[in-house]
């Protein structure tokens, strides 16, 4: 057959799109395997008055209603790294009324969705109801349930008081976050059905103990 232009530009039509395709899907293959596999979620455990300390300006900051732990939304958690690249962007839930029982601050959840959610590749409202799922499925020890007082804690003994009030959890499927002396996040690793598993290299507090404050600063 001739090869003309009507012939090239007919080709075209059919090429440029699978070359697009194969382009887009080889990109983000590559971007996933350079970050490592997913296998799974790292439960966030945001220590809310600490969050607040550098938060002050959130309305959910200027009162005294919400003391201890928020849901710091699922991270991916994968088998080389512990957090994925951004994924783009993409409207979060419309209705964040029923979630601040569980993360207090509107505009944190959508960061968490922007951040999280939206790699996790489920739908806002299906991803956090898995967040809330995972939230409830762990017990919080007493202590750090609306304390009334600031006190210290060591790494250890922190990670400790969830072994014991949670059947299968490990002192290694925990991480403790410290913001110089403060306790500031607590994570635990959990697999895509949301059993409780070991963590990858995450950051550690190095610190012998941390600061729980239990005191909300004042707003600004």
């Amino acid at each position: 057959m001739p090869y003309t232009k009507s012939t090239f530009a007919r080709y075209s039509l059919i090429l440029v799109p699978i070359l697009f395709l194969m382009f887009t899907s080889a990109c983000g293959q590559s971007n996933l395997n350079s970050q490592g596999r997913q296998d799974g979620y790292i439960l966030s455990l945001l220590w809310w008055p600490d969050y607040c300390q550098s938060h002050r300006e959130l309305q959910a900051c200027a009162g005294a209603d919400f003391h201890g732990f928020a849901a710091g939304g699922l991270l991916p958690r994968l088998s080389s790294r512990w957090q994925q690249a951004d994924c783009g962007v993409k409207p979060g839930p419309r209705d964040t009324t029923k979630l601040l029982k569980l993360i207090p601050d509107r505009s944190l959840i959508q960061e968490i969705w922007q951040q999280y959610g939206f790699c996790s590749g489920l739908t806002a409202d299906d991803y956090f109801a898995l967040v809330k799922d995972a939230f409830s499925s762990t017990r919080i020890p007493d202590k750090f349930v609306d304390p009334k007082d600031s006190f210290v804690i060591s790494p250890k003994d922190l990670k400790l008081s969830f072994v014991k009030l949670n059947a299968g959890l490990l002192e290694d499927d925990i991480t403790v976050s410290c913001n110089e002396a403060n306790l500031r996040e607590v994570r635990i690793c959990m697999s895509k059905q949301l059993h409780f598993m070991s963590c990858p290299a995450l950051p550690d507090c190095q610190r012998s103990v941390v600061y729980v404050t239990a005191r909300m600063p004042l707003a600004e």
